[in-house]
């Protein structure tokens, strides 16, 4: 068995020093390789990784992508790793870092589920910030959103944590990941949605864990807000792509209606600086999200781009 772990990273290199780092105690003795993929002009994450290269447990392959977003850094990621003619491709975040059994708990989901495709959770790491008050109410938006038994079928969203057959990537090459979304973000969305068209059984590996730092800049209403207005747009615009016609459109603006609804009478209702009333603006939020969507716009996320 081989396998390939792909990494994009954009001004980390701390973060990628880290991800390398655990990722060289991860219990495997089949064969690996790593790939990653700079976005950066200084290129502080390849020299990182180059010179992390000669001594490390595994091969390491390096590379630049200079067009700015994260949609032209994975698939250059995925490219070479290609190359390698592994059996399975993974895919980390160089804010990430796996458990040790990360890797093989992914692929015995795999081997269990007869799955093309398996996903894990990314547990969100507070460091030197408190977490909010109001955090089990937004905990969605920090990876801890995921409650699937081990095994459990289910569509993937998010391409921080997974691992694929080689071969429903080599099916979608060149462009995996969809360049129009390279100044927005929802790429890793829309690849789960040609995944699912092209016939992928996906899975889930609640044991598959990574961790993910959350830096302060992450912890305020006003990130908050930014984060589920864009990912509420981003969804309905995929949405488009996929479900065409009058009754799917008629379905997503009642669903938008009642959302704002909702959204409205909860936080008439509720106290200021409670968690309802911040469930409420979540809602209003993604209604507000929705609503740019359906007129075909994309509400850009200033969180996005780069890797």
């Amino acid at each position: 068995m081989k396998v390939a772990i792909c990494i994009s990273t954009y001004d980390r290199p701390e973060g990628l020093k880290r991800l390398l780092d655990a990722i060289a105690e991860l219990h495997f003795d089949d064969e690996l390789i790593v790939v990653v993929v700079d976005n950066h002009p200084d290129m502080a994450g390849k020299a990182i990784a180059d010179a992390m290269a000669s001594e490390y447990r595994w091969p390491i392959v390096t590379d630049v992508e200079e067009r700015r977003g994260i949609p032209y850094v994975r698939n250059k990621t995925v490219q070479r790793a290609l190359e390698s003619s592994p059996d399975y491709v993974a895919m980390l975040d160089d804010d990430e870092w796996p458990e040790k059994y990360w890797l093989a708990a992914l692929l015995r989901v795999m081997q269990s589920a007869g799955a093309d495709v398996v996903g894990g959770p990314v547990e969100p790491v507070f460091s030197e910030c408190p977490v909010m008050s109001w955090y089990e109410v937004a905990k969605e938006y920090y990876g801890a959103d995921q409650h699937l038994e081990d095994g459990a079928l289910c569509r993937l969203y998010a391409s921080g944590n997974f691992i694929a057959k080689s071969s429903c990537l080599a099916n979608m090459m060149p462009e995996p990941f969809d360049s129009d979304f390279a100044a927005t973000g929802g790429e890793d969305n829309e690849f789960f949605h040609v995944l699912e068209e092209n016939g992928c059984k996906m899975a889930w590996s609640a044991k598959g864990r990574v961790y993910e730092e959350v830096p302060e800049a992450r912890t305020t209403l006003d990130w908050l807000k930014e984060r589920v207005v864009s990912d509420s747009n981003i969804n309905v615009l995929i949405r488009r792509r996929h479900e065409n016609g009058i009754p799917y459109s008629l379905e997503r603006g009642l669903k938008t209606f009642a959302l704002y609804v909702l959204g409205s009478c909860r936080y008439l209702l509720s106290r200021a600086g409670s968690n309802r009333r911040v469930a409420a603006q979540m809602m209003l939020w993604k209604a507000k999200g929705r609503m740019i969507g359906h007129r075909g716009q994309f509400k850009v996320y200033g969180g996005h781009g780069g890797g």
